[in-house]
């Protein structure tokens, strides 16, 4: 399967969704029934290329002191290790120690969306994990299990991953999606996304929490300058701006004094194949004993019967 079929593969997947997405616009116009509609649409899709062991689904992730974090979009957790025990009613718990990463979802991003995203992923990574180490097979630097040595080496846990996936955003300057994240507008929070992709910008990669932004944007027409002409005009639809391309639409955003027509195949591709990379290289503890770490004391207590009476077991 060559490169050409790969990317012609992807818009198709991209179209799929995008007309999902236009469907549940016109469908519901409250605000969040719609939402609700493109967390699922977007969450279906991540379920079609992860691995079968991690679950997904949508609550609050908690810690062993019973602290909880705000409402998740999509989690996704150890669903090999452990189901999901906390989630047997209405009201879905996930202790943060099998959650490998949670995203936000947002339908339309702009600067108060934004902040809102932030605050959702930071009420995640201040919960309480447990900070044990594990034995798992030493990895070479790209991943593999390393040939050299017959030794376990020790790992130590680490919090969830923290993203955020737009559909559109109400800007088409690069430099306005970058300000939104970045870290002098963002010192309130203790813990920021590692990575946010919107379809019509690109994907932001944020190094080192509140340090250095990365940003990566996939063009249509790589390593040309785009001109608007009569043959390629300006269009507004429902307030946002696209560019006519090829008899096409394409959203862009001005990089500089340059317009860059946003290729969002590529930026919904790059986007799955690195949040598979990341869970990939994350480890959950498989020998968590969470009975010890979140049953309530009374739960703990056992009796047993000797002589006709209850004995409690300490």
């Amino acid at each position: 399967m060559n490169t050409d079929v790969l990317s012609q593969y992807y818009k198709g997947i991209l179209g799929q969704l995008n007309s999902e997405v236009q469907l549940i616009n016109r469908l519901f116009k409250h605000n969040g029934m719609k939402g609700d509609g493109n967390e699922s649409a977007i969450r279906d899709l991540i379920e079609k290329f992860i691995p079968k062991k991690y679950g997904i689904g949508s609550g609050i992730v908690i810690d062993k002191n019973g602290n909880q974090s705000r409402q998740c979009d999509i989690i996704i957790y150890d669903n090999y290790n452990y189901p999901e025990l906390l989630s047997m009613s209405t009201a879905k718990f996930y202790p943060v120690d099998i959650v490998y990463a949670v995203i936000e979802v947002k339908t339309a991003l702009d600067s108060e969306k934004s902040k809102i995203a932030i605050q959702n992923i930071d009420s995640v990574l201040k919960l309480d994990y447990i900070k044990e180490s594990f034995r798992k097979f030493p990895t070479d630097p790209i991943g593999k299990i390393s040939n050299d040595t017959v030794f376990f080496q020790d790992e130590p846990t680490k919090p969830p991953l923290g993203l955020v996936f737009a559909y559109e955003t109400d800007t088409n300057k690069l430099d306005t999606y970058l300000n939104w994240f970045s870290a002098e507008n963002n010192k309130e929070f203790d813990n920021i996304p590692s990575h946010i992709c919107a379809l019509d910008q690109g994907l932001l990669v944020l190094k080192g929490g509140l340090k250095k932004e990365l940003p990566l944007v996939f063009p249509v027409v790589e390593g040309d300058i785009f001109q608007t002409t009569e043959d390629n005009p300006l269009v507004e639809i429902n307030g946002k701006k696209f560019h006519s391309y090829k008899d096409s639409l394409f959203p862009y955003t001005k990089v500089g004094e340059e317009d860059v027509l946003v290729d969002q195949g590529k930026t919904l591709l790059n986007f799955i194949l690195i949040l598979t990379r990341m869970l990939q290289l994350k480890d959950i503890n498989p020998n968590l004993n969470l009975m010890e770490h979140y049953l309530t004391e009374d739960l703990k207590v056992k009796f047993t019967v000797s002589n006709g009476k209850l004995n409690v077991i300490k």
